[in-house]
């Protein structure tokens, strides 16, 4: 299904290129693993991840259709607010069903609410979803409290420069890291950063 919608609703060229630039955060994530990706979007990175972290469970958390028709973006990531949340909800579904080795759950939920009701814990999560300073940093601290005990938080848009659109996440990361028990790992080669629980936490 999703061949079909790629043509009606291409993805941009330079975020094509981007996923194979973003890939080698992923090198940090332990195989056979539970994991869970916060803003997955069309599934395009998913696919990425089962493809070099091989988990054996990946939560896919997306509200798609709860944002509405559309995603209210108007560039070209979301073919300039034409795309479908439902058209990219089932691309990610189809990307993720020749992954026969991963265990695939999809949640089709904001964040925060998903988090906050979550009752098992993962080894990693890998956030990619609003961008914004306020949320970014609530979503960390919701984490916080799923995260295993030697766990990573890994994610994209690791922005320095203060007037850089997603500046908010590297504002939130590093105010986390400062505020909680973690330290970073790395941060900065195409957006990517990585954090984990100090050793000497608990």
């Amino acid at each position: 299904m999703h061949v079909d919608t790629e043509k009606q609703f291409p993805f941009p060229e330079n975020e094509l290129k981007r996923l194979n630039e973003r890939k080698w955060i992923l090198n940090y994530l332990p195989k056979n693993s539970v994991g869970m990706e916060i803003g997955v979007f069309r599934g395009h990175f998913s696919e990425v991840i089962a493809q070099i972290v091989r988990p054996k469970v990946l939560y896919l958390v997306d509200p798609w259709t709860k944002l509405g028709e559309t995603f209210g973006w108007r560039t070209s990531y979301a073919n300039f607010n034409t795309l479908p949340t439902c058209v990219a909800k089932d691309e990610a579904i189809a990307r993720m069903e020749k992954f026969d080795w991963v265990k695939v759950v999809i949640v089709e939920d904001f964040s925060q609410n998903f988090l906050s009701s979550f009752a098992g814990t993962v080894d990693w999560v890998y956030l990619d979803s609003s961008h914004e300073y306020r949320q970014t940093y609530t979503e960390l601290c919701l984490i916080d409290r799923v995260i295993c005990r030697n766990g990573l938080i890994v994610g994209d848009d690791w922005a320095p420069d203060i007037s850089h659109k997603h500046h908010g996440v590297f504002r939130a990361v590093n105010d986390f890291v400062k505020s909680h028990d973690y330290q970073f790992i790395t941060a900065g080669l195409a957006g990517q950063w990585c954090i984990r629980r100090s050793p000497n936490y608990g």
